[in-house]
């Protein structure tokens, strides 16, 4: 099986065409990091098996269990990877396009929390890129990763957490997620798709260089902003004003945010056209 992908908690295996693996990392039983993993393995097994059935969330295909070999979730590949490698690769989409991928973020979000799950962990890495007609060209947004996700009618609390610039200081001590945090993020998620960068970087290439040490001192000085409520201008950005109510934490619902993309003064072209 051929690796495409690594996180903290698990690896991303390519099983055939079309279906990955994703396969928990081993850690040494009672360590946190094993205690870390099994959690989100569970939690993310139960989310995605309420939330199947829905265009903008990734298929789970079941649990893979063979004997000797690496076992984990089965999911459908995402055509084109994640987003922020996508736009970080790819000439900046369209407006029309731009405008479509943030509408179907909304819409994924809007899905999510009408079944009760906040995602607790949104960001441009967490969203897939699919080309949900063979040939035809078409990207669609897709929302996976859920295993820091909660749902108290399932028990389950992955006690996820993004990082800056998806994260609002205010929600980074909660004890219990709540949908204020992944409306936040849809903000920082519209504005990466509508400009290309993260929210108040000045680094080559729209986002802070890997290294620790670059990484540490951007989200300090972000965090500090985002506490006086300070962000970027947005007063030219079609849907700007839907991103900077996401910030100011204005929404309540999903579905609010879902209306004004749908009903503003930006036209979002449905199916991709």
């Amino acid at each position: 099986m051929e690796e495409i992908g690594c996180g903290r908690t698990s690896t991303v295996l390519r099983l055939r065409p079309g279906v990955v693996l994703k396969s928990p990392h081993s850690f040494r039983p009672g360590s946190g990091l094993a205690e870390l993993t099994e959690l989100a393995v569970t939690t993310e097994q139960a989310v995605l098996s309420r939330l199947q059935g829905h265009p903008r969330i990734v298929q789970y295909l079941g649990y893979y269990d063979e004997p000797g070999g690496p076992n984990g979730l089965l999911l459908a590949e995402a055509s084109h990877g994640d987003l922020q490698t996508y736009l970080d690769t790819h000439p900046a989409p369209d407006r029309s396009l731009a405008l479509k991928w943030c509408q179907q973020a909304v819409e994924a979000i809007a899905y999510v929390h009408s079944r009760g799950v906040v995602h607790s962990d949104l960001r441009t890495g967490n969203l897939l890129l699919h080309e949900t007609v063979p040939g035809s060209g078409v990207l669609d947004l897709v929302l996976a990763d859920f295993g820091g996700a909660a749902c108290p009618e399932l028990g389950v609390d992955g006690r996820g957490m993004p990082s800056t610039p998806f994260l609002h200081p205010v929600y980074a001590t909660d004890d219990v997620a709540s949908v204020g945090l992944d409306l936040f993020g849809l903000g920082s998620v519209c504005y990466v798709i509508l400009t290309g960068h993260w929210p108040h970087s000045t680094a080559p290439g729209g986002r802070p260089a890997r290294e620790a040490q670059a990484r540490q001192e951007y989200e300090q000085r972000v965090d500090e902003l985002f506490r006086q409520d300070i962000y970027p201008d947005v007063s030219t950005l079609p849907g700007g004003d839907v991103v900077l109510r996401c910030w100011l934490r204005k929404y309540t619902t999903a579905e609010d945010v879902l209306h004004d993309i749908r009903t503003g003064d930006v036209h979002v072209l449905e199916d991709g056209s």
